[in-house]
């Protein structure tokens, strides 16, 4: 059960991004839709009032506090990811609990404080939201300050039980995520000038080296050239998965432009990979369609990314903060 923070007054009507597509997200997914109107003025209930920092956010490019995320393994469910705003543990889990999601584990929130005081966070924390049909599920995004770059890596050391080998490379660990649902801890970091055979060094470390030559060639195919040294554009992240059991999944991402290009081709770009593998990215075309033919650099799409777990066919990952229904 959602309840609002009485300590907050209610901001009154959403921002035009929001209200336009709540309104195209309804055409595509109505039950899943009126449950996100339930959750956004809870979760961005900071950011939405008379005051409320709306436009700084660090999530998206724009600082728009709202990102829908789209998965082509799993287009049938509403994702999206929140910056609340919130700048204090004790606040973060009101909050939590505010929204209804599971109790989170001690041992990551504990390791995240522990780091928090080592550094100054940015942002401290976002929230990752999924509905589908009758289930919604929470998930938490935990900074680690800079400063914490060390204690932050003999963490995921832990987690994955395997260490990091690229010890002389510009890399950090930026964020940890923590999925109460399944138990499954994330790690998120990135790497500055990254080459292509240390791809091979980031899957080997989930099990998946053996499967480089595959990433490297749907990475190929977005760029529109062949990958043979370096990778384009100046850092790359990456991220483990791993829950109590089953394969770790890991992803390589970059910024969206980085592969695509401006905002139009941007989004020309993933309709056609769409077409390619058959995926129905019907609602995407229409949240993104004010973006047709732009030539922005400075972009609402974020980032995408690229998932191999186990011998399953590679996914792809990619989010958009929401346009206005008329941009330009």
């Amino acid at each position: 059960m959602l309840s609002p923070d009485p300590t907050i007054p209610m901001g009154g009507d959403l921002p035009p991004t929001l209200s336009w597509a709540h309104t195209v997200i309804s055409r595509w997914l109505p039950v899943e839709a009126a449950r996100m109107a339930e959750v956004l003025p809870v979760a961005l209930a900071r950011r939405l009032t008379r005051g409320g920092d709306w436009g700084g956010s660090t999530l998206t490019m724009p600082g728009d506090p709202l990102e829908i995320a789209f998965a082509t393994h799993d287009l049938l469910s509403l994702r999206y990811t929140i910056d609340p705003g919130v700048q204090d543990l004790p606040g973060l889990l009101a909050l939590w609990h505010r929204l209804g999601a599971p109790a989170l584990p001690s041992e990551p929130l504990e390791t995240a404080q522990a780091l928090w005081r080592q550094g100054q966070p940015r942002f401290h924390a976002f929230i990752g939201v999924r509905h589908w049909q009758a289930e919604d599920r929470f998930k938490l995004y935990l900074e680690v300050p800079e400063q914490a770059a060390s204690a932050a890596e003999a963490y995921a050391s832990g987690v994955l039980e395997c260490p990091g080998i690229l010890p002389n490379r510009p890399q950090r660990v930026e964020m940890i995520g923590v999925d109460p649902t399944d138990g499954r801890i994330e790690i998120y970091g990135r790497i500055t000038g990254m080459m292509s055979h240390e791809v091979g060094t980031v899957l080997w470390r989930g099990g998946l080296a053996h499967r480089k030559a595959e990433l490297l060639d749907l990475l190929s195919l977005c760029f529109g050239f062949p990958i043979q040294r370096e990778l384009p554009g100046s850092v790359f992240g990456y991220s483990y998965a791993r829950a109590p059991t089953g394969p770790v999944a890991v992803t390589l991402y970059t910024h969206a432009r980085t592969l695509f290009g401006r905002e139009g081709s941007i989004r020309s770009s993933l309709l056609s990979l769409g077409r390619r593998y058959g995926w129905d990215l019907g609602l995407y075309a229409d949240l993104s369609a004010p973006l047709a033919n732009l030539a922005d650099l400075t972009t609402r799409h974020t980032m995408f990314g690229i998932t191999l777990v186990g011998d399953a066919p590679p996914t792809v990952s990619f989010g958009l903060a929401p346009p206005e229904e008329t941009c330009g």
